[in-house]
């Protein structure tokens, strides 16, 4: 992935003035966004779902290893019980 200042870079050896640019990109990808159409929207959307689906998958991990200690905690503790002698 590329950094800000590296697309700044780019932008401006291709004789663009960045700020603009990047206000025009930013504004055409929020109206596609907002309209549901193309590529901006599809990228958008895969990556929100994506990160979501990721968070759910860290938090059920986290729910599961806080509810295996919490098991371990609340474990009666087991203790030897004298056999009778034969």
């Amino acid at each position: 992935m590329l950094k800000n200042k590296e697309i700044q870079m780019l932008v401006e050896k291709s004789g663009l003035n960045f700020k603009e640019w990047k206000e025009e990109t930013i504004k055409v990808g929020r109206l596609a966004i907002i309209d549901k159409d193309g590529d901006e929207y599809k990228l958008w959307e895969q990556s929100l779902l994506e990160r979501h689906a990721i968070q759910l998958v860290i938090n059920n991990m986290n729910e599961t290893k806080n509810s295996q200690k919490s098991n371990e905690h609340n474990k009666p503790v087991e203790t030897k019980q004298s056999q009778p002698n034969n």
